[in-house]
């Protein structure tokens, strides 16, 4: 090598380095300044949020996720406000108990409503008899009548004080009536120890079912409808003439029932007999 351009290698190292570390600042500098664009631009331009649609998976629908049956909704609610009994027929899985407690809730969330409604599951029944099924409609309707009239809890009418808390209901002559009636309907129909009490009988539930209801129209209620779910069970355990035994001890109580059956059901003799009763008829067919 010349020493001439030897000794002038240093110098040249020196500035290709001074080059670079310039070059390598104004990078940063183009970045930097990238970079705060970018997050303005993120922070001025509104971001479009997609929400995804509600959706309840499972078997029995809550009434808030209940879609569609509208035209049914409207038909059954407008035959229990006019107090006539109904069927409601389906097919299995067809949602008749998500249509049943929508049905309910609709009606008693309705401004102005004066239309008590309470649901019963009849397979629940441990056993079924013509006495059975007055017990549990009567159990169904004071524990209805407790929560929605009164505002306390079924299990609290068995209490020492039932109104503890309450004061507008120390004193009350209709809440104490109704927890007569209750006492009563508890000591007809609970086993107390080892002995069974006596059935219940029908002429009982029609004493007891009036006096509920005039106690609830004192404070505003009009009618009271009872949804009786998984009604398949009252046609293969009850003859003809003890369902519309069923159906007339309820119609003079001045109680709507709504029945929720198959069709296989209402086709049987028994289920021809009910038609004949039940004029009004709501029919689930599948979903379009």
């Amino acid at each position: 090598m010349d020493a001439s351009v030897g000794q002038h290698v240093p110098a040249l190292h020196q500035l290709i380095g001074e080059s670079c570390q310039s070059v390598r600042d104004s990078d940063c500098v183009e970045n930097d300044s990238a970079t705060e664009q970018l997050n303005t631009a993120k922070t001025s331009t509104p971001v479009a949020v997609v929400s995804a649609p509600s959706f309840h998976f499972g078997g029995v629908v809550p009434p808030e996720f209940f879609i569609g049956r509208g035209e049914e909704l409207h038909e059954a609610e407008k035959a229990v406000r006019g107090g006539n009994n109904m069927l409601l027929v389906g097919e299995l899985r067809a949602g008749k108990t998500s249509f049943g407690k929508t049905l309910i809730h609709r009606i008693m969330r309705r401004e102005g409503n004066d239309v008590l409604g309470a649901y019963v599951n009849v397979q629940q029944w441990p056993s079924l008899t013509v006495e059975t099924f007055f017990e549990h409609t009567i159990l169904s309707l004071i524990g209805e009548i407790a929560r929605q009239v009164f505002a306390v809890k079924f299990t609290s009418l068995a209490s020492d004080n039932p109104a503890r808390g309450r004061s507008d209901l120390a004193g009350d002559d209709g809440f104490t009536s109704f927890l007569d009636a209750y006492r009563f309907v508890r000591g007809r129909t609970y086993q107390q120890g080892d002995v069974a009490p006596a059935a219940f009988r029908i002429e009982e539930f029609a004493e007891v079912s009036d006096e509920l209801m005039e106690i609830i129209r004192a404070r505003g209620w009009n009618r009271c409808f009872i949804f009786y779910d998984e009604a398949n069970r009252l046609g293969r355990e009850q003859s003809v003439d003890m369902l519309l035994g069923h159906q007339e001890a309820l119609s003079v109580s001045g109680l709507t029932a709504i029945y929720a059956a198959s069709p296989a059901m209402i086709e049987t003799g028994h289920g021809r007999k009910l038609q004949e009763w039940f004029v009004h008829q709501v029919r689930m067919g599948p979903f379009n």
